[in-house]
């Protein structure tokens, strides 16, 4: 390679004379022109080399197309500056190995176990490097801003204008992406990196699977959620099998035309279209289809129950691979048709894609909780799919889309399963609920730490990040936050609408403020919100009554909330009331130890006085009455309700209203109260959560969308810089 580094040190110069940058692929790049090759995904890996050599080939295949940006990158004088002599040395080493060897060497190299280990390591380290260091590259300026600007501009190259979730060509060692992380290998990288300048800057990257650990022991995808380092990575999947009762409920037409005009562009036919998402989309996972089948956890739950293998309802002729994304939980991202390249450019995956929600839980996955079915109820599906739409509207009519937008729906699929009249979904409490998958546009997940154990389980949230308050008070998050704020929405842990508004607090003191917690979740490049079930909208909305939570369920989610944040019953009132059960003797024992008067406008809005103690006492019938209702005791948490309110005193009957009271903290399932007491009162809710009753014909077009977006606002809430005063 001595040689052709000369005479590409002699075209860099000549190109430094008019301005180019040699790093620029679109510039430095060999004259002939790259074909653009197409593959397929197999949707077995036993024949590949299992999981691992499925992605290996993937990951082999991206190199092989990028082969000649590679090597004018390798060959470029910027790269001496970036790279130190030594893996500069290694790399141009493992590009010789890999593409200057005989074809008749690599044909005998893929039989011995030693050389492919080594051709193996050679594609991992080539993609890192350029990954690192020229397609996923964040400058020291990039890393101190959100969002993040070279993902911005990467995202733009795609017809849905979101970054894909990452493939194996976005493959990064684990050490760029941050401290106490597995390798690929199975090693863990024990060294800590120095500082936040050897972090990649971002979470999109490809965080693979080790095949071994460092003792020599499998290590299984444990972890499909939520987890730690060690069982949640992004993953390829194999055996998806079909769902052969798969109807099409709802569908945006408009935007599947959009996002996909290579295939679907000029079809007019919406069955057509439905046809094409159903052989895309319309998948459950092997370790899902094990649950449902005699002797899994969910078949006597479901309307399989009866049906030893399950076989009416699936196909399993018919199968599809998919990635799992980090964190991903019950969805997965599709290839339609299981094909893909790679643009010869910038080395962009090329395909059309479908992340698809509810899918079921990998075959590997340790589901601990009953309520983490893999399936995707209705209810759930339809409230996040009105939720988004608005928070979609409020961008637009607040001019914002150049700025921020969401990950839209394409479609809801019924898959045919169903919960049996007389069972509850575990999820949501709704008995007999049809199980659907919420097709959505395909995104990546947000990443914003490199030293924290949890990089690989924020999915997306901003407040796993590491950088909430820099994250959440400036860039798109504060300037969602400002636009839904006005429309009287929220995805706050500890609500502060009322409590700053009846301080006087204005706009900008309101929004520089994180300490609610707003429970924002974001892709890479921080651009897009999704996820959307966390969602509510306050009483004194300017939305239309459809979305509004009612005054019960807001007053009981101040009422059975308990935080160490501001936004509390302590602050309201003024008393050092803690997570105390009542006063035994019927006392207002917490005016002994006052903090403050309160704030009396928060308490009228609440109790109707501003009297400190007539306030207290209005609180503590409340939480007496709350306490009773049977909807309350279901959703409080196992030994959350006690005979006084006391976390420590004794457990009291669930069943019986007379007897105990719920401890006052968060709910079982949900972030707080206040969203897990208005998903069930809720008008939206209730319409959602009744939809077996309106859906008479599963194949029909219902005007789901319809319905939806005739409750959203054709109009800009009113201007103010003030919350406004009580």
């Amino acid at each position: 390679m001595e040689r052709e580094i000369a005479a590409a040190r002699r075209v860099c110069e000549a190109a430094r004379v008019v301005g180019v940058d040699c790093c620029d692929m679109s510039t430095v790049r060999f004259t002939r022109k790259a074909r653009q090759r197409h593959f397929m995904l197999p949707t077995n890996f036993e024949a590949h080399g299992g999981r691992y050599g499925a992605e290996m080939t993937f990951m082999r295949n991206f190199v092989e197309c990028q082969m000649e940006n590679i090597q004018a990158w390798l060959l470029s004088i910027e790269v001496e500056a970036r790279l130190s002599r030594k893996d500069l040395k290694h790399l141009r080493a493992a590009f010789d190995r890999l593409f200057k060897s005989d074809e008749s060497d690599k044909a005998g190299a893929r039989k011995n176990v030693e050389t492919q280990k080594q051709r193996d390591a050679d594609v991992r380290d080539i993609a890192s490097a350029y990954n690192r260091h020229v397609r996923l590259r964040t400058s020291s300026a990039e890393k101190k801003r959100w969002p993040r600007e070279n993902l911005v501009r990467m995202e733009r190259r795609f017809a849905s204008g979101l970054l894909p979730p990452p493939f194996p060509c976005e493959y990064v060692h684990s050490k760029y992406l941050g401290n106490y992380l597995f390798s690929a290998d199975g090693s863990v990288n024990q060294k800590p990196m120095a500082s936040a300048r050897d972090w990649i800057g971002h979470g999109y990257a490809y965080y693979q699977c080790p095949v071994r650990t460092d003792n020599g022991a499998s290590i299984a995808l444990s972890n499909t959620g939520a987890g730690d380092v060690n069982t949640n990575f992004d993953t390829l999947e194999d055996n998806f099998v079909a769902l052969s009762r798969a109807r099409v409920l709802c569908a945006d037409y408009d935007l599947i035309r959009r996002d996909f005009s290579e295939s679907l562009g000029a079809v007019s036919d919406e069955k057509k279209i439905d046809a094409w998402l159903l052989r895309n989309a319309a998948f459950i996972s092997e370790g899902q289809l094990s649950r449902i089948r005699k002797g899994g956890d969910l078949h006597n739950l479901l309307n399989v129950k009866g049906d030893d293998s399950a076989s009416s309802f699936v196909d399993t002729e018919r199968r599809k691979s998919a990635l799992r994304q980090r964190s991903g939980g019950r969805a997965a991202t599709f290839l339609a048709n299981d094909t893909y390249s790679f643009t010869p450019e910038h080395g962009d995956l090329c395909a059309e894609m479908l992340d698809v929600k509810g899918i079921g839980t990998h075959k590997g996955a340790a589901f601990t909780k009953t309520s983490h079915t893999g399936l995707l109820g209705i209810s759930d599906a339809l409230r996040s799919l009105a939720m988004q739409r608005l928070v979609q509207r409020i961008c637009e009519i607040e001019g914002e889309e150049e700025h921020w937008s969401t990950v839209k729906f394409y479609a809801i699929i019924d898959t045919g399963l169903s919960f049996l009249d007389d069972v509850a979904d575990p999820a949501t409490n709704v008995k007999g609920q049809m199980c659907v998958l919420a097709v959505r546009q395909a995104q990546s997940r947000l990443g914003g730490v490199h030293d924290s154990h949890d990089m690989s389980a924020q999915g997306g949230n901003l407040l796993l990040a590491g950088d909430t308050e820099r994250m959440c008070s400036t860039g798109n998050a504060r300037r969602a936050r400002a636009a839904l704020e006005r429309y009287g929405v929220s995805a706050e842990m500890y609500p502060s609408r009322m409590i700053d508004r009846a301080i006087c607090r204005d706009m900008r003191e309101h929004l520089d403020d994180v300490s609610s917690c707003w429970n924002l979740q974001a892709d890479a490049p921080l651009t897009h919100f999704m996820d959307f079930s966390d969602y509510f909208v306050f009483p004194d909305s300017c939305l239309r009554k459809e979305w509004h939570m009612t005054r019960e369920t807001f007053l009981a989610g101040y009422v059975l909330s308990h935080n160490f944040s501001r936004y509390n019953m302590d602050t309201i009132l003024g008393l050092r009331i803690g997570a105390s059960g009542v006063p035994r003797d019927d006392t207002i024992s917490p005016l002994s130890q006052p903090t403050g008067p309160g704030i009396p406008a928060a308490m009228e809005e609440l109790f109707g006085t501003r009297n400190q103690i007539e306030a207290y006492r209005a609180f503590i019938s409340e939480w007496r009455r709350i306490s009773a209702t049977p909807l309350a005791r279901s959703l409080a948490s196992k030994g959350q309700i006690t005979s006084d309110g006391n976390f420590r005193s004794k457990v009291a009957d669930r069943d019986d209203p007379r007897d105990g009271l719920i401890v006052r903290g968060k709910s079982c399932g949900s972030m707080n109260w206040f969203m897990e007491l208005d998903v069930m009162t809720g008008a939206i809710w209730k319409w959602a959560a009744s939809a077996k009753e309106w859906l008479v014909d599963r194949g029909s077009s219902i005007g789901v969308l319809e319905k939806i977006d005739s409750w959203l606002p054709t109009e800009r809430a009113p201007r103010s810089t003030r919350l406004g005063v009580l």
